[in-house]
């Protein structure tokens, strides 16, 4: 893009609008991103939109991310009201309670120059999005659905690949900011769309992580080395995503293992899948059952640890 071209896009300052919608919102020290959920998949994307340019206000509950986004370069507090004049609103929380939870404090964030964009990118299911969208249509705020997967590596070198949910027109605004995370495939033109897809992408890789350590129950009972055998095979027919990313901590002893994401994810996210699929008529079988185990492990008190550890149920 030229610089002339660039500069045509650029969002305008409140010198130069009043109520007027902004084209698109590229990387500007004037355009002022909020960010609400800095965890492991958070505090990675936030630094990514704090390096390419645009102004970052982060907001967690956690003192030490908050610290972790200081020390990036950026504000960080547990203050929503840090927030108010935020062009964007990026919202990575946990569950749908939680995103359902700030109608009323999103509602008040009002840009005087126009309308605020709330980007969601958590894991929420469509009913909750589409309500959350309405909600704050209510409000003048548009809601704009982005789930994202790639995990925590992914977030951390703007590899995500973003599942998006929201007319063309909206899209456009944000795409300057989005591509700082990672690359936008359109799902459909509602918030929602972007939700549905995810669940699908989620339950295939739950399923494909219970059979990633299943499969290094069955090499270690064999007498077999897992990080050799993974070598010999994650490129033939058996390769996924899942296997190549978390084979190799489940190959390793529960000690060494580095916590990249926590159990507490897929549990959520599997139970949110399993009640979708119960809304509209679908036998998900081979989920119940990985649902199951992700249960057990957070009843033996491994939420916070890597989802990883699924490989150490004692099933």
């Amino acid at each position: 893009m030229s610089n002339e071209s660039t500069a045509s896009r650029t969002m305008a300052t409140a010198s130069e609008v009043s109520n007027d919608r902004p084209e698109q919102m590229v990387p500007s020290k004037e355009i002022h991103i909020g960010f609400i959920g800095i965890g492991a998949m958070g505090l990675p994307m936030a630094n990514n939109l704090h390096r390419a340019g645009y102004t970052v206000s982060a907001v967690d509950p956690s003192a030490r991310q908050c610290a972790l986004a200081q020390d990036a370069g950026y504000s960080a507090s547990d203050d929503l009201d840090d927030l108010r004049g935020s062009d964007a609103v990026i919202v990575m929380v946990a569950n749908p309670e939680q995103l359902l939870g700030l109608v009323e404090p999103l509602s008040l964030l009002e840009n005087k120059n126009h309308r605020t964009v709330a980007i969601v990118a958590s894991t929420v299911g469509p009913r909750a999005l589409e309500d959350f969208a309405q909600r704050m249509g209510e409000h003048g705020v548009e809601v704009i659905d982005v789930a994202v997967t790639g995990g925590v590596a992914g977030a951390e070198r703007g590899g995500l690949t973003l599942l998006t949910g929201a007319p063309t027109e909206a899209l456009q605004r944000v795409r300057p900011l989005l591509e700082c995370l990672g690359s936008i495939t359109n799902c459909g033109d509602r918030p929602g769309d972007g939700q549905a897809v995810k669940l699908v992408n989620n339950l295939l890789a739950a399923v494909n992580s219970a059979a990633v350590a299943e499969a290094i129950r069955f090499t270690k009972g064999l007498g077999l080395d897992p990080q050799r055998v993974l070598e010999c095979i994650e490129h033939g027919a058996a390769a996924s995503w899942m296997l190549s990313d978390r084979g190799p901590r489940m190959a390793q002893p529960r000690e060494e293992r580095e916590f990249r994401t926590q159990t507490a994810i897929l549990a959520k996210d599997t139970t949110l899948i399993q009640h979708v699929a119960a809304e509209h008529g679908t036998n998900v079988p081979l989920l119940s059952i990985v649902q199951g185990q992700f249960a057990k492990a957070l009843d033996l008190g491994w939420a916070t640890e890597d989802d990883s550890a699924i490989v150490d149920l004692p099933l």
